[in-house]
């Protein structure tokens, strides 16, 4: 009887000095067309940062932080698209119609770019879950946050 005690006495001392206490995390999974910025603050202080790509997720161990999210280079991707709008127009203009159709269609594009939303630098600020990841999908310009996975 004293040995069964002392056996069971000495696993859970054991147990209390080695065991590695299970630590809650959170998580962020990019899902969206762009390259994501995560920088992880807790209590006004940053504590971490990373950037990540489609199809790729990144954690901090703990629990209570709060996340920003941010495109990384979204002006760069939206000069860009404005002006693959423009040429496009441009090109049916010109093959519609000639020189002058295309500087009307030219002049169309920068009237219809004036009309699209300008890429969403800091898009999202606040807590992530210790349960599951914090998903991201969308574009620059409509960038979405929601719930996904379990951790």
């Amino acid at each position: 009887m004293k040995s069964s005690v002392k056996l069971v006495a000495s696993t859970l001392f054991s147990l209390m000095l080695f065991a590695n206490p299970v630590l809650a995390k959170q998580c962020v999974w990019n899902k969206a067309g762009f390259i994501l910025d995560v920088a992880w603050v807790y209590d006004t202080v940053v504590y971490g940062t990373d950037q990540i790509l489609l199809g790729q997720g990144t954690c901090i161990e703990g629990d209570g932080y709060d996340v920003i999210l941010s495109i990384v280079g979204g002006d760069i991707a939206d000069s860009i698209a404005a002006g693959a709008i423009s040429g496009a127009l441009a090109a049916l203009g010109f093959v519609f119609g000639g020189p002058i159709n295309a500087a009307i269609a030219a002049g169309a594009a920068s009237v219809l770019n004036n009309y699209i939303t300008e890429p969403q630098n800091i898009f999202y600020t606040g807590p992530t879950s210790s349960q599951y990841y914090l998903d991201v999908w969308g574009t620059i310009w409509d960038p979405q946050v929601g719930d996904g996975g379990p951790i």
